[in-house]
């Protein structure tokens, strides 16, 4: 018994609604189901294909071969993945295109109008999908998070340990020298105390009766943040006076010193010495950050240069 009575069930009038379909029809007819780890995400099970998304081909000729889409053409309902290709008897490479509705997406492209389909869709769920801005804002905002407890850690032990007050020398006579870097009484010295974030990551702050030594070992969780790091430190050692408190020389096992001493307590205000060694922290961690960015997108642009010439 026939349910619908608008739909017909005709073999000619479906292939010619098929064939003669419009653009936008087409659109929704060359969608692809999401991966396991797409859908828990956004909360949904198909979308349409669009250029620039990775899919994954489940059945034909070229099953389990991955890659990125290179163009959809709804007017033969296929698309052409990157590594899905054949070569020519004169050794030409052809690629050769499949239906959507034998992929799966590994990876979106999220564009705006994506990212307001998904909205809308989970918006009738009653769930809430975050676009890319507020994804990078929670990432900024967690690495801020992780972050804190240690920043935390090192301003309450620097308020503790600088508390410094005029003490001339005992060895050399009418001369007030810093007895964390002179070291000739060990009864003026203070407990060494090391502060660590991870493995590398490290503060150490070492107090006297009239100076405090701080020194800081950045992440360096591979060899391009060394060598970053290295560089950015030889930067800010060649200008050490310009910033009063930095050591031209950093104590060995640290990338960076500074050396706070009664004269600087006496003339600058004692919170805000803490509040410039906690900014100083944060702000060459950003700028390390973006350097390593900037150079892998240098790497990447020059490894797509030198790569085209084998094309």
């Amino acid at each position: 018994m026939k349910i619908k009575r608008n739909v017909s069930s005709s073999r000619r009038k479906n292939r010619k609604k098929h064939f003669t379909a419009s653009s936008s029809e087409r659109r929704i007819r060359m969608t692809c189901p999401l991966s396991t780890e797409l859908r828990e995400k956004y909360n949904v099970r198909r979308l349409p294909v669009i250029a620039e998304d990775e899919v994954k081909v489940l059945r034909g000729k070229f099953k389990k071969s991955e890659g990125k889409v290179l163009s959809v053409y709804r007017k033969k309902y296929s698309i052409t993945i990157e590594n899905v290709q054949k070569t020519k008897k004169n050794g030409e490479q052809v690629q050769i295109p499949v239906h959507p509705n034998k992929c799966l997406i590994t990876k979106l492209k999220l564009t705006k109008s994506r990212e307001r389909i998904l909205a809308r869709k989970n918006r009738l769920r009653g769930k809430k999908v975050k676009s890319t801005k507020e994804q990078k804002i929670d990432s900024k905002m967690t690495e801020a998070q992780t972050l804190k407890p240690y920043l935390d850690c090192i301003r309450k032990t620097l308020e503790s340990a600088i508390c410094l007050q005029n003490f001339a020398s005992q060895v050399v006579e009418r001369h007030n020298k810093p007895e964390v870097e002179a070291q000739t009484s060990k009864e003026l010295l203070g407990n060494k105390v090391v502060i660590s974030r991870t493995e590398n990551e490290r503060v150490c702050i070492e107090s006297s009766i009239n100076s405090t030594r701080i020194s800081i070992s950045l992440k360096n969780s591979d060899d391009l943040e060394t060598i970053l790091t290295k560089k950015f430190m030889r930067f800010m050692t060649i200008r050490a006076e310009k910033f009063f408190i930095l050591r031209r020389k950093a104590v060995e096992g640290y990338d960076i010193s500074l050396l706070i001493t009664n004269t600087h307590t006496e003339e600058m205000y004692k919170h805000k010495l803490i509040d410039f060694v906690i900014e100083f922290m944060k702000s060459i961690d950003s700028e390390i950050n973006k350097m390593k960015l900037h150079v892998n997108q240098r790497a990447r642009v020059v490894a797509v240069q030198f790569l085209e010439q084998f094309k």
